[in-house]
């Protein structure tokens, strides 16, 4: 596993599909100007997280002896949105790493046990994933924000 984060990372920094990536999400626009083929990237960036959600299900399935539609439901949904949002990949686009979402998993991997350890209601999981989320979420806005603010101020 850390194997394929290591070479996903270095994809994301160095070579040009990352490189477009991140520049398509900061602002299509410009990435379109700088000679991006914006739309053929966008279907490339959507063919290639088809492929490793195909991946991570065919390793989710192995591990599991009965397979149903909704294994996993919500929650491993809001487990994927909290660590990319806790690792501080902006959901806004063009930021973001993936030793970032790596870092991410880990803490909500680990505020996940602690809850558990302490005797949490299980379903009570599932808000504290929301509100750590929206809490990220309005930080990283503000965090924007202030940085316009700040761009605009030096003009």
């Amino acid at each position: 596993t850390l194997l394929i984060v290591a070479v996903a990372a270095i994809l994301m920094r160095h070579s040009r599909f990352g490189l477009r990536t991140y520049a398509l999400g900061s602002d299509a626009g410009a990435a379109e100007l700088a000679g991006i083929p914006v739309t053929k990237h966008t279907i490339l960036v959507y063919c290639a997280s088809s492929i490793f959600v195909f991946l991570t299900a065919v390793i989710m399935i192995s591990r599991v002896p009965v397979v149903t539609p909704n294994i996993g439901g919500t929650s491993l949904l809001l487990d994927a949105i909290a660590a990319a949002v806790l690792g501080g990949t902006s959901i806004f686009g063009g930021r973001g790493t993936v030793w970032g979402a790596v870092v991410g998993a880990l803490i909500v991997s680990l505020l996940t046990t602690a809850l558990r350890v302490f005797g949490t209601d299980p379903s009570s999981l599932e808000l504290y994933k929301g509100a750590i989320i929206m809490v990220a979420l309005l930080a990283d806005s503000g965090m924007t924000y202030a940085k316009a603010r700040l761009v605009e101020a030096a003009r």
